[in-house]
């Protein structure tokens, strides 16, 4: 944990701190209430904390937060959900990702996301 971009030796254990008073994290967004945890380290850190059996399927993926719009909205398009989509390769190829590109989100990005929602978890 500790080795998780944005966070050190001290951040890591007031995450297992709070961790044990609370129990499991139910959403990434959670982990924004661990004490001394600011925005930019979760911006580092987010997609590589998985946090399994969330309410969100994502959040047990490496697809950062500040994705998940799009990946909402590729679900949207489909007529489909996130539960739906993660893991669903077919589905996944029938997404034409040129279609979200946009001036801050490119299409490497995209393949990435889409490579993600293939193996999420792993």
């Amino acid at each position: 944990l500790s080795y998780v971009s944005g966070i050190g030796g001290k951040l890591a254990e007031n995450i297992v701190d709070y961790r044990t008073r609370n129990g499991a994290f139910s959403s990434r967004k959670e982990i924004l209430d661990v004490p001394r945890l600011g925005n930019k380290a979760f911006e580092q850190g987010a997609a590589f904390l998985r946090i399994k059996d969330a309410e969100n399927p994502l959040d047990d993926s490496a697809v950062h937060p500040e994705s998940y719009a799009i990946v909402e909205q590729m679900v949207k398009d489909l007529g489909k959900t996130v539960k739906d989509l993660i893991g669903n390769s077919t589905l996944i190829k029938q997404i034409d990702l040129k279609t979200y590109c946009t001036e801050t989100v490119g299409l490497p990005t995209l393949e990435d996301i889409a490579k993600e929602l293939e193996k999420p978890g792993l």
